[in-house]
């Protein structure tokens, strides 16, 4: 009986989830260092899909982004950084990278993320949200799932925060990544764009991130998960009683 539950639990896992690799539509331009980060849509109009036949759902869990560097040798290179995930229009951190990453020249670079209370990062495939680059200090603040995590982007240098009852409010820490943009005039805010730049402003709504490859995982319905789980309940106590 327990290596049946065992087995079940095996099994149970490889049906809770299957991935979907995205993209950027286009992967041309190097638009400056100094940007900080962007609004993110997944079912915006600049991501293609390339895994074949599949389609996004309504909710889903982002594994990992990979985004284009810079390919000038003197723009954002030996900057250590790493990412935050908050709403469109509220600065609660819903996520994180797991780590952080060193830019250089033509190396892109790939994060992994998680949600701060679990081990996935959900996401509603039509929301936007924001991706703001940090430095490795705010990335180890994250240490109490039970807190609150509001980020204050307010600007570069050495990072401080202070705690409030249960929320913890995180100032400074940006850095200029060294990211390769694509400058697009159809984006908009509630699609993909830059927000970000100690250089450029915010105003500049048509300069995208370069992405070159992301991972998201569909998360099952419960009753799915439910049914898959009970079904292989019953073949399993079908086989003992053979």
């Amino acid at each position: 009986m327990k290596k049946t539950l065992i087995a079940l639990m095996a099994l149970g896992t490889s049906v809770m989830a299957d991935s979907i690799a995205l993209s950027s539509t286009s992967t041309a331009g190097n638009y400056n260092s100094t940007t900080h980060g962007f609004f993110l849509s997944l079912s915006s109009d600049e991501l293609q899909i390339t895994t074949p036949g599949v389609t996004l759902p309504d909710v889903l869990a982002l594994d990992s982004i990979t985004l284009k560097a810079s390919n000038a040798a003197s723009v954002g290179n030996n900057v250590t950084y790493g990412l935050v995930v908050l709403g469109q229009n509220d600065n609660t951190v819903l996520g994180f990278s797991t780590s952080t990453v060193t830019s250089a020249a033509n190396n892109d670079v790939t994060f992994a993320f998680t949600g701060i209370a679990s081990e996935e990062l959900l996401l509603t495939s039509k929301d936007t949200y924001r991706f703001i680059t940090v430095s490795s200090g705010v990335l180890d603040l994250f240490t109490d799932s039970t807190k609150t995590y509001v980020y204050n982007a307010g600007g570069t240098g050495a990072v401080s925060y202070e705690t409030n009852a249960n929320t913890v409010t995180i100032s400074q820490g940006l850095t200029a990544p060294g990211l390769r943009w694509n400058y697009d005039t159809s984006a908009s805010v509630d699609d993909c764009c830059a927000i970000f730049s100690s250089a450029i402003g915010t105003g500049k709504a048509e300069y995208s991130p370069v992405i070159t490859n992301m991972t998201v995982n569909i998360i099952p319905e419960p009753a799915t998960a439910t049914l898959s789980l009970l079904a292989l309940a019953g073949l399993a106590a079908r086989r003992r009683r053979k």
